[in-house]
């Protein structure tokens, strides 16, 4: 999870990074506790909603 902070900032990538990393170096060390290999963090989100308006709605207010 990251925080709206992160995101707004622009840190969202580097911290995605470093987590990225931080699996790695963990199924490296232990490969039998991932039993779907190498596990990958998901990607950032290119957008996100608490409502997301009506595609029509957004339409008409532009």
């Amino acid at each position: 999870m990251l925080t709206p902070e992160t995101v707004h900032y622009g840190r969202a990538h580097a911290v995605i990074e470093q987590r990225q990393r931080t699996l790695r170096a963990a199924w490296e060390r232990h490969p039998e506790r991932f039993g779907g290999g190498l596990p990958v963090h998901p990607t950032l989100p290119q957008a996100v909603w608490i409502n997301k308006p009506d595609s029509e709605t957004a339409e008409t207010t532009q």
